[in-house]
């Protein structure tokens, strides 16, 4: 059973008190205010709503915009989309009646991951008993993590392959059925309508932690809030010796003191090589018993099983990864085989692909193995290698006790 521990903000019902706000300023002074309140994205990219809606609204073509919801939440121990669809589905929908009056479109649409099918039912349910003055469809995906993108996120509900498309043009000017479109997260939505409130916070945030505590959940902290605070909350299980940001945000060696912003996690990540961000909150705790090669070993697989195969060098490398890293890896997740070569293959393949991957899902493969190589060595080299490095130190550790004797 998932935690959740002290959310309050996420879950109050604004009851339609902040569409009346909305409605009494008017779609310009309503961006204005967005942005000025600050709201920021809370999909990962962390960009500012407010600028969102405006490019947009400015941009020519009439009513022909729309406004998409995006409900896809593939990413592997994230959880907080689901919880808002579950818990407080009524202020999502005036969230997203005061965005298409904010951007003057026309329709909406929720694109709910397809393992949520059971949820998405349960939400057309509230859409229609809801009072709306703008037509809502719910569209269900198939099950692909790369659907997350918003340009295959839209592909997907104009009924095509659910793919990444070359960008630019991006869905401000050029979305759905070619017309200006806004793509927000879920968690972005409900807090577009909570944001009228005069209690509002705009720095607590939702965050998804789950891997080896006893009360995984979801969490609503502010940002800064410190991982030991955090993790406390969560009772781990066992000592934490790493942290994964998902699969996509790569992952660090376990710091009590690390602030939960994206700033400070960008830049211990940059300390040990870069590639490393907080996203969409998504927290892996892992004890120190856990191997670290098995768990980089499971996201190879997730990413080599997720990619929809349009861009050949992440369609092949992540494969290959999948299968060295699952050759290399014991049942017992005792590490063997990894050298030196094994270093540069994974340099050089995180550099293809961050250069010719379409998305994010190519461009953050290697991610979490870049980074567990260069802060978890150790645990790469081989069972015979480890040993002899063992013996090697415990005959200068008696040779310095022999010395001193001496």
């Amino acid at each position: 059973m998932l935690s959740t521990q002290n959310v309050r903000q996420i879950l109050i019902k604004t009851n339609g008190e902040s569409l009346r706000k909305v409605r009494s300023l008017g779609p310009e002074k309503t961006i204005e205010f967005i942005t000025r309140k600050g709201l920021k994205g809370r999909g990962g990219a962390g960009n500012l709503t407010g600028n969102k809606w405006l490019e947009v609204r400015t941009q020519p073509g009439g009513s022909e915009k729309y406004f998409v919801v995006n409900c896809d939440e593939g990413e592997p121990g994230t959880f907080k989309d689901r919880f808002i669809l579950e818990n407080n589905p009524e202020t999502l929908i005036e969230g997203i009646e005061i965005a298409c009056f904010a951007i003057g479109c026309r329709k909406a649409f929720v694109y709910v991951r397809g393992e949520y099918a059971a949820l998405a039912r349960e939400f057309r349910k509230k859409l229609d008993a809801a009072p709306r003055s703008v037509p809502i469809e719910v569209v269900v995906g198939a099950g692909a993590y790369v659907c997350g993108e918003q340009t295959a996120l839209l592909n997907s509900i104009e009924g095509r392959r659910g793919t990444p498309r070359l960008k630019p043009p991006f869905p401000a000017t050029y979305g759905l059925w070619g017309k200006p479109t806004v793509v927000n997260n879920v968690e972005t939505v409900a807090n577009a309508a909570l944001a009228f409130r005069d209690d509002w916070r705009g720095d607590l945030y939702l965050f998804s932690v789950s891997g080896n505590v006893r009360k995984p959940g979801v969490y609503e902290r502010a940002l800064g809030t410190r991982l030991g605070e955090l993790v406390r909350d969560c009772e781990p299980s066992e000592t934490p010796k790493a942290v994964f940001f998902g699969a996509a945000g790569g992952c660090l060696k376990y710091d009590a003191a690390l602030a939960l912003e994206p700033a400070a996690v960008a830049a211990k990540g940059a300390a040990v090589g870069g590639g490393v961000m907080l996203g969409s909150c998504t927290l892996i705790i892992v004890g120190e018993s856990r191997s670290i090669p098995v768990v980089c070993s499971s996201i190879a697989r997730f990413f080599a099983h997720e990619s929809c195969g349009n861009c050949a060098p992440c369609r092949e490398i992540t494969a290959l990864l999948a299968k060295r890293l699952e050759c290399s890896v014991g049942a017992s997740g005792a590490a063997g085989g990894f050298d030196a070569k094994f270093n540069e293959f994974v340099a050089e393949s995180s550099a293809l692909l961050n250069t010719a991957s379409l998305c994010g899902l190519g461009q953050c493969a290697t991610a979490s193995l870049s980074a567990a190589l260069k802060q978890f060595p150790s645990e790469f080299e081989s069972p015979a290698k480890s040993q002899s490095k063992t013996k090697s130190k415990t005959k200068i550790k008696k040779q310095k006790q022999a010395d001193s004797r001496s």
